[in-house]
């Protein structure tokens, strides 16, 4: 087994994590927007502020700064907003596969 010497420690201390990205955690996505998409009014709004503050305070503890964690953030949203987005319009497609909705 090879010891490491002291030089090398300090590297290692000084290693920056690099989280991934929240945007592509798909199945969170998901999740996030199917929960969303069956709670109306107060229900959605008390659940979507609970898994914002739940992501910031998971990303202040990985060591992110106060700016990244609000990038992340904004990340998060639109690829939740997009994620109920795609699933509206397939819906759509599935009730009306000839385009007529009349």
């Amino acid at each position: 087994m090879r010891q490491i010497d002291f030089s090398e420690k300090r590297a290692l201390a000084a290693a920056e994590v690099i989280p991934f990205p929240v945007d592509r955690h798909l199945v969170f996505i998901r999740q996030t927007a199917r929960i969303l998409e069956r709670r109306q009014g107060i229900a959605a709004e008390r659940f979507w502020k609970t898994e914002c503050r739940r992501l910031y305070g998971r990303l202040q503890v990985q060591g992110l700064a106060e700016a990244e964690i609000r990038a992340e953030i904004e990340r998060f949203a639109a690829a939740v907003h997009g994620e109920m987005r795609r699933a509206a319009w397939a819906e759509w497609q599935r009730r009306y596969p000839d385009g007529d909705a009349a």
